[in-house]
């Protein structure tokens, strides 16, 4: 990912969005609410990506959990993405 580039629309309607066609690569809501994040999370999926949360639990809309929830464009990047991430669920002392 030599020379790749991290943006944040602070908006997670048009990251989703993007995403979903073809444009963005990968997007991480902290605390995802259902309102922000529920549709963009099925228009992923439904354009073959994946969403979960860091730390491995499924994403469900409800009550906002606590964490990170990562979506991708593929499985693949889902997976990899999910390696490079691993630190934020070690702790700061690891």
């Amino acid at each position: 990912m030599a020379g790749s580039r991290t943006y944040s629309l602070a908006c997670a309607c048009h990251e989703y969005r993007m995403m979903a066609q073809g444009f963005g690569r990968y997007c991480l809501g902290v605390k995802p609410k259902p309102w922000d994040h529920a549709a963009g999370v099925l228009a992923v999926t439904e354009a073959g990506g994946k969403a979960g949360m860091l730390d491995g639990t499924p994403y469900r809309p409800g009550p906002a959990p606590e964490g990170v929830l990562l979506s991708a464009q593929s499985p693949e990047l889902f997976d990899e993405m999910m390696a490079r991430l691993d630190w934020l669920n070690r702790g700061a002392d690891a």
